[in-house]
């Protein structure tokens, strides 16, 4: 019995693997997110097909899903579904590499700084945004969002969960 697949399905090449090197994805993220998923740095054949965390056999998706984040298991070509039930997805590194041990650790703690920053103006900009009496149709009184402010970004990527480098880097901020 063959799965259905998503539309958009294709599997790279092995051409287009390879070529994927030093290529970046495009972050999933929207309005409304409450939960942000932050990757260390895209693999190859995930920058190949330009979906987070598209390898088959990656344990991202089942995980999400049995963790109760998704309705169903999706599949890396439904990542935009995330954005319905208020989740997105980063990298700290926007380079594809065969392996994260490939990634420096100043180009970690350069992303992020910079992923940090970003995360902060937005929650700047919508608080402002509040003190102002701006609309904001996810701020409406007792509206979920609202009543669950984020009081601090964290960042914590952990290379030693891809068993290739015992490094680590923690980078938190203040909201």
């Amino acid at each position: 019995m063959t799965m259905e697949q998503p539309p958009g399905y294709f599997k790279p090449t092995r051409q287009q693997i390879e070529g994927a090197l030093n290529s970046g994805i495009e972050d999933v993220l929207g309005t409304g997110i409450r939960l942000l998923l932050c990757g260390i740095n895209p693999g190859l054949y995930t920058a190949a097909i330009g979906k987070h965390f598209g390898r088959p056999g990656n344990r991202f998706w089942p995980t999400l899903f049995h963790s109760g984040f998704t309705p169903r298991l999706f599949s890396p070509f439904e990542q935009h579904l995330l954005l319905n039930l208020g989740i997105g997805i980063t990298n700290l590194v926007n380079r594809a590499t065969a392996r994260a041990d490939e990634v420096t650790d100043e180009e970690l703690l350069e992303g992020g700084i910079g992923r940090g920053r970003r995360l902060r103006q937005g929650l700047d900009q919508k608080g402002q945004r509040q003190r102002e009496g701006g609309s904001d149709p996810e701020n409406h009184p007792g509206s979920l969002h609202q009543r669950h402010q984020p009081a601090a970004v964290a960042l914590q990527p952990d290379r030693k969960s891809t068993r290739l480098n015992s490094s680590h880097i923690t980078i938190s901020y203040a909201v």
